[in-house]
């Protein structure tokens, strides 16, 4: 019986958590029994590949174990898009991808993952890259998500070409650009690609403007922290956007087509010796040439970028690199819904782990995960395509790690109104690729629009979103 239920939970509360709080203490996972018996957690995952069908036997399994029952729905998804439905609101847990973090944060919130649910013997919460979970999957300052997938672009190159030519890979932005002015000295007959198609523009570009326009010292990247005014029109800004279209100038015009999958397929394939874009698409018919050798580093930093703090620019010496790593571009998350009840919230904390820990990868399309923690890296070829070697494998993950591990890790445009703003953003880069020499006054009309929506939506609510992105 239900009263059943709730008296054995609240004496395991009183008993077997003396002397702590009851929101510091889940259920034991070995030995939950029917702790569970009466509650109904509501699951929510995206409409895509026939994922709800893939879920119900595990989650029927779990039922069968816990107690409680379990009802998943799905909701329609379209990628990039920040729009809210109305099932992944009512959801107890969800599986949402990250552009609509910051929509769902504002209107009702997401639940603490409790400290004993971070514990080692649960979620192992230290085991996530620290960047990772210190920036990406912590809203408020505290952490709320947890990560099943986000990928950072890296740095792909003919390994065999540079080691011939006795060249370094990059280093720096201006690393990189000197190996593009000399393709056809180290890599005759080969290209450099980036994605710059449409739909990635403006991720392409807030990758390569990180390291120059954020400086360690400062919260705010796209926007003011405090007031919400766009700092995208700031020099950092239009200095790397003069660097992409020098590199651009570097590349065949079939980039401003191409996806990070269509980057990794050039390189792969043999064609390019210069690649930017991560382990997407690994499924797709292309075989790597056994001649070709393979490197794999993040992304070049700088050794000078603009402080907006102090609005100037401040040079670093020759030993200290500066990076910053780009992510949310896509990927997904697990968050559990605010306000619930005890029972249930350690219901839906203990479905989080099961789904998020034992479940994970076999659960899940591989286009849906990636590798987000240290125990992960043991299996580097678990999360690469088949075309690449085993020790290229390892060079990918290292790359992945070094990128989520470091503390300077922006999430894209992480506040309401995402895909607004992503839309005004892209446009004026479209604008920048076919024009010449006005890179500030394309970036200041794009934060004169920037300034346009958070009108729209209310300067409060646009600054309380991008704060609870920044701890």
């Amino acid at each position: 019986m239900r009263w059943l239920r709730f008296l054995s939970l609240g004496l395991w509360l009183l008993v077997g958590c003396s002397g702590c709080d009851s929101e510091e203490a889940p259920p034991d996972k070995g030995n939950v029994g029917n702790l569970f018996e009466g509650l109904n957690i509501q699951v929510t995952v995206p409409a895509v590949g026939g994922l709800k069908t893939d879920w119900e036997p595990a989650l029927r399994e779990w039922s069968i174990q816990h107690g409680g029952e379990v009802t998943v729905s799905e909701y329609p998804y379209a990628k990039g898009s920040g729009e809210l439905s109305s099932n992944i609101s009512e959801a107890d847990v969800r599986l949402i991808p990250w552009s609509v973090v910051p929509e769902l944060m504002a209107k009702e919130g997401f639940a603490e993952i409790p400290e004993t649910v971070q514990a080692p013997d649960q979620l192992n919460w230290s085991g996530y890259f620290s960047g990772l979970r210190n920036q990406a999957a912590s809203l408020g300052g505290q952490p709320r998500l947890v990560p099943i997938a986000c990928p950072v672009l890296v740095c792909y190159y003919r390994r065999d070409l540079l080691e011939d030519a006795k060249l370094a890979p990059p280093k720096t932005w201006d690393d990189y650009q000197k190996l593009l002015d000399t393709l056809s000295d180290w890599a005759p007959g080969f290209t450099a690609v980036e994605p710059w198609s449409e739909s990635f523009r403006a991720s392409m570009f807030l990758a390569r403007s990180a390291a120059i326009a954020k400086h360690s010292e400062q919260f705010s990247f796209c926007f003011d922290r405090a007031t919400g005014e766009p700092l995208i029109a700031s020099p950092g800004f239009v200095e790397a956007l003069q660097k992409a279209k020098l590199a651009l100038a570097k590349m065949p015009p079939e980039v401003t087509t191409f996806s990070p999958g269509d980057c990794r397929r050039e390189i792969l394939s043999g064609k390019a010796a210069l690649a930017i874009g991560y382990e997407t698409e690994i499924n797709q018919d292309t075989a790597a040439s056994e001649m070709v050798r393979i490197g794999i580093s993040p992304l070049p930093g700088t050794r000078r970028v603009f402080n907006t703090s102090i609005n100037e620019w401040v040079q670093f010496d020759k030993e200290t690199l500066h990076q910053v790593t780009f992510t949310g571009f896509t990927g997904w998350a697990i968050g559990v819904r605010a306000e619930l009840e005890d029972a249930e919230n350690w219901a839906a904390w203990e479905l989080t782990r099961y789904l998020a820990i034992e479940q994970l990868p076999q659960l899940y399309p591989s286009a849906m995960v990636s590798v987000c923690r240290d125990s992960q890296t043991e299996s580097a070829s678990r999360w690469t395509g088949p075309q690449l070697t085993a020790s290229e494998s390892e060079s990918y993950v290292a790359a992945v790690t070094e990128s989520l591990q470091n503390r300077q890790l922006v999430m894209e445009l992480p506040l309401i109104g995402h895909q607004q703003y992503r839309a005004a953003l892209t446009e004026g880069l479209t604008t920048a690729m076919n024009e010449e020499n006005n890179e500030q006054a394309i970036l200041s009309a794009v934060a004169e629009k920037w300034r346009g929506i958070t009108e729209q939506l209310g300067q409060e609510n646009v600054v309380r979103s991008y704060q609870f992105s920044h701890r």
